[in-house]
């Protein structure tokens, strides 16, 4: 619970630095949620303001209980530890139920799940502010050519205006990618070159949504890797620079391997007939 509530918090902060210290805080705020709720209600419309709400004092306790319970993600559960080792639900009135307090943690636990899973989904897209990249306007005719092709999202792979900036604002702030446009064909092969920090993993980075964009989108077979990751993710494949396969496993079980991968969250499901003969056409492809 706790934890899917750090998760989908961390969305709001601007790196992993900040989002440690943003957790606990937003914790914390979320404490004194209740508590200041109920302490106005008393002096507003308590005996001290305008004497229609007479709270007896079991009545506040149990309201703070359950203020706690429900506003701040792990209060149900602190609650429950309480009830183990102390004395303090025998002693309130209004002290939540466990039957309640569980109730509460499996209902925040889905929503913050849900929530974390959704956010994350979608997050570029919150954290990507959409401005133009500075253009060129002095260029070359077949670049200014691409650029104008990269308008259309009916190609396999579409980058518009791509900026890619780290340390934004600060005295080491780096352009890796200025201002990239350019689209790749279904079935074409397409060689991105370019010397040693000229941008071509920064670029890539951001097609496979290791790193969001200062500026711009990329688009896979139409679908933005900002808006909608989960759709375009399935058009991607990525091989790095660094070997990432493993010697005990031959190429046949390599394959077989990311096949298991690719079809995890597939509702479609092949028989292991189709398996080998997929194998052993890919083995085919590439004359193995």
């Amino acid at each position: 619970q706790v934890a899917a509530f750090a998760y989908a918090i961390s969305f709001a902060s601007a790196g992993p630095r900040s989002a440690v210290v943003l957790a606990p805080m937003a914790v914390l705020g979320l404490l004194f949620v209740p508590i200041s709720f109920l302490a106005t209600v008393n002096l507003s419309l308590g005996e001290q303001g305008l004497d229609v709400v007479h709270l007896s004092n079991d009545a506040f306790l149990g309201l703070l209980y359950w203020g706690v319970s429900i506003s701040v993600p792990h209060g149900a559960f602190l609650m429950e530890l309480f009830r183990i080792s102390t004395d303090l639900s025998e002693r309130a009135k209004a002290y939540p139920s466990r039957a309640a307090v569980w109730t509460i943690v499996i209902v925040e636990l889905v929503l913050f799940l849900y929530a974390a899973y959704r956010l994350d989904d979608r997050a570029a897209a919150f954290k990507v502010k959409r401005v133009e990249a500075p253009l060129v306007e002095v260029l070359e005719a077949d670049v200014s050519a691409e650029r104008d092709r990269a308008s259309s999202s009916d190609a396999a792979l579409v980058l518009r205006g791509v900026r890619k900036v780290y340390n934004v604002g600060k005295p080491n702030e780096t352009v890796a990618v200025s201002n990239l446009s350019m689209r790749v064909e279904l079935g074409e092969i397409f060689g991105l070159l370019g010397a040693n920090g000229a941008g071509k993993t920064s670029a890539i980075n951001v097609v496979m949504r290791a790193a969001f964009p200062t500026a711009g989108d990329a688009l896979v077979r139409g679908h933005s890797v900002l808006d909608d990751f989960k759709r375009a993710s399935t058009h991607l494949g990525v091989v790095t620079q660094t070997d990432t396969l493993y010697d005990a496993l031959s190429c046949a079980e390599h394959l077989d391997l990311f096949l298991d991968l690719r079809m995890a969250h597939s509702s479609t499901t092949i028989s292991s007939t189709q398996r080998a003969l997929t194998v052993a056409r890919m083995l085919e492809d590439v004359e193995l």
